[in-house]
């Protein structure tokens, strides 16, 4: 398949950015404004990667002329000084080089835009809200393709925006992987596995409420957590008090790998707001290209997958009896290793996207 040449523009780039860029085809170059905790300089400066101001970005993509500009998507609303001077400067480059520039967009976003407009906003909400999704869409305008990674950031977008300019192309191409190439699964018996950051959001205390509940059901029932974050010391005080938990904390990748292929079930069990909603969900992603059997919540992103995959979905995971039978129903569940690696793709949903946004 041939690809255009071209930039990929971030308001904020990090690691994996780099990655898919080492991985990716030769024409396309990465510019971004502000640089990631995760940022990893050598791989930036092996790949030529530039930092930029919204106003450089403009000039550089109306020099170069570019086939195609990929950019932070719309609902991303921190990065709309980068996307409105890269949008212009797309656009005066198609005047220049006697044909259009395409923009396009990978879109992940899925939370309720009006509720957290109106959360920030106060009294002032309502009309931000309409002002701002009137800004958006006059924008997303300006895009060729957008590519959804699931089925319920289309559902956002369509809320928030209602229907898409028709002068925009869309797919939804669910952000799974493959199975892992490296490792071979061989599955533990009733072994649970939590791996994520150890905050509220990610719903660690609520897999420590409900706990117990599940041993009194699966009594041979082993705990592993992997990660690391602000309830860290929360975590080790409690997994210090159970001989069937244990504990790592952030360690090396081949440990997760080892841990992923050893587990039966992954449970993420992530709390929505009207501020946060769990866009996808990278253990979840890891989880199942590790042949997991999957726990966790309608908040996120891949929830509507997952259910029809015959993962557990637990609609009210701050409730410790209902999250201990969801996790009691993954052990128990006829679901196998086999079964769950047999419905991811052949081919990462992301890189599948990606073509699709930059083929000729």
């Amino acid at each position: 398949m041939k690809l255009l040449s071209g930039y990929k523009v971030y308001d904020e780039v990090r690691t994996a950015h780099l990655e898919r860029a080492a991985d990716g085809p030769s024409g396309i170059s990465l510019l971004y404004r502000k640089a990631s905790y995760d940022f990893d300089k050598d791989a930036a400066r092996k790949l030529g990667v530039l930092q930029v101001s919204p106003l450089r970005a403009f000039f550089r993509i109306v020099r170069a002329r570019p086939d195609c500009v990929e950019l932070n998507e719309p609902l991303f609303l921190r990065a709309l000084p980068m996307m409105a001077a890269c949008v212009a400067g797309a656009a005066l480059s198609g005047l220049l080089r006697g044909k259009g520039t395409r923009v396009v967009t990978y879109a992940i976003e899925n939370i309720d835009m009006n509720a957290k407009i109106a959360s920030h906003g106060g009294r002032w909400g309502v009309g931000l809200a309409l002002l701002l999704r009137q800004a958006l869409w006059l924008l997303a305008g300006r895009f060729s393709r957008i590519a959804f990674g699931s089925e319920e950031a289309r559902s956002a977008y369509h809320a928030f925006m209602g229907e898409l300019p028709a002068s925009v192309t869309s797919r939804v191409f669910a952000a799974v992987e493959p199975p892992c190439p490296i490792c071979r699964c061989v599955k533990m018996a009733d072994s649970v596995m939590f791996l994520g950051a150890f905050d509220d959001r990610k719903g660690i205390r609520h897999l420590m409420d409900a706990w117990l509940a599940v041993l009194a059901v699966v009594p041979s029932a082993r705990l592993e957590i992997i990660g690391k974050g602000v309830l860290a010391g929360q975590v080790t005080e409690w997994a210090s008090q159970r001989p069937e938990v244990s504990l790592k904390i952030d360690p090396p990748r081949a440990d997760i790998h080892d841990a992923l292929s050893g587990a039966r079930v992954l449970v993420l069990p992530s709390i929505g707001s009207t501020r946060w909603r769990e866009q996808i969900g990278l253990p979840i992603v890891e989880a199942l290209s590790h042949g997991c059997v999957v726990v966790t919540s309608p908040d996120t992103g891949l929830s509507a997958w997952l259910g029809q995959a015959g993962h557990i979905i637990v609609d009210h995971p701050t409730d410790a009896g209902l999250l201990a039978e969801g996790i009691v129903k993954a052990l128990n569940s006829d679901l196998g290793s086999a079964d769950v690696l047999a419905f991811l793709p052949a081919r990462s949903g992301r890189q599948q996207a990606e073509e699709w946004l930059w083929q000729s």
